[in-house]
């Protein structure tokens, strides 16, 4: 069903490229489901056999991984590039709620010592590129969020449209803002997420092909809505979203949306062309391919490289810091009760 939608978006959407693809994978789902139904026994070894040989893919690629930690930093690192297996989607899309849970655990037994842990760089050099994971307590927010961040501007894609907004949400008008880095992590943080970012370092031609990439994109969009801050300038006035999210992000975080006038994100789709897709295929253009399975690309799947990635020398991501959530209570004036003083690590 997942790919029979992606296969109708890309028919909807007029892109040709992609829709072989799509088809394929779905007859393939739906004769393989079959199969599986009517089958007897062998299905189960079926199912065992693929199981043993995506689990020794995954643990090879990790004793890759480890090796190459005995090769000097650039040697490892042009044998890594293309080289990426990582969690089936059903595993890593409950990564960053496992994630959150534990630093708020840790957070409450031992503050000061996870403090010292929110914001660690391999090297002095200040990153070229941030990748922003988003996690929250309730809601969509559970399996995260990812945002690309150069120059200080945040850029973030989501159904972010509600009147477009179908299938659950699945679906709707590809939306892309912009925003300041800093006003967007505190505006994130008061609103009930921790922010994980990871700066990457990436070499001139690395970041020549990002700088191509994200000119291709700019020129597919079209301005959908100012903020307030814009509006205010050009003496324009300003309509308020539908959305009391969207709304703030444009009053408090000074956002502008725009949307796509052609292309694979003119539509979102949460099991296709979603927020970490869009980051990825950024990232892709300097030559880091994530190998996932169905295709299927969540928020989990990406933290999992991104910190696997941190722990390992010689790699493009130099530096992790946490922005962890800030509670309501102690956003506001409170003179009885201080703020926990781990909190005040990030800032």
């Amino acid at each position: 069903v997942i790919n029979w939608i992606g296969y109708m978006k890309l028919r909807r959407d007029d892109i040709k490229q992609g829709r072989f693809r799509a088809i394929l994978y779905a007859l393939i789902s739906f004769v393989f489901g079959v199969w599986l139904l009517i089958a007897n026994e062998d299905r189960w070894d079926a199912l065992c056999l693929i199981v043993a040989a995506y689990s020794i893919t995954y643990g090879a690629a990790n004793l890759f991984d480890f090796i190459t930690q005995i090769f000097p930093a650039k040697i490892a690192r042009k044998f890594k590039q293309n080289f990426r297996i990582m969690l089936p989607m059903f595993l890593a899309a409950f990564i960053p709620r496992r994630v959150l849970s534990y630093l708020n655990e840790r957070l409450k037994v031992e503050p000061e010592q996870i403090a010292k842990q929110l914001d660690v760089h391999k090297q002095d050099d200040a990153p070229d590129i941030q990748i922003i994971v988003h996690v929250g307590e309730n809601g969509p927010m559970m399996f995260g969020h990812v945002d690309f961040c150069i120059d200080d501007i945040v850029l973030s894609y989501g159904a972010y449209d509600p009147s477009s907004r179908r299938l659950l949400s699945a679906l709707g008008d590809g939306v892309l803002f912009t925003v300041n880095r800093e006003q967007y992590i505190d505006f994130c943080n008061h609103h009930g997420k921790t922010l994980f970012v990871y700066g990457m370092a990436l070499d001139e031609n690395e970041q020549k092909a990002i700088a191509a990439r994200l000119e291709e994109i700019r020129d597919r969009l079209v301005l959908w809505k100012h903020n307030m801050a814009d509006c205010q300038k050009n003496g324009e006035e300003y309509i308020p979203f539908d959305d009391e999210y969207l709304d703030d992000l444009a009053r408090d975080a000074d956002a502008t949306f725009y949307k796509f006038s052609c292309g694979d994100f003119k539509t979102y789709y949460l099991f296709g062309t979603n927020c970490v897709k869009l980051v990825d295929s950024i990232l892709g253009a300097s030559g880091i391919n994530v190998v996932v399975v169905n295709g299927i690309i969540t928020p989990g799947t990406y933290y999992d490289y991104l910190d696997r990635q941190f722990t390992l020398q010689g790699t493009r991501v130099i530096s992790r810091t946490v922005y962890p959530e800030i509670p309501k209570e102690a956003s506001s004036p409170a003179p009885e009760q201080a703020e926990p003083e781990a909190l005040d690590a990030p800032k």
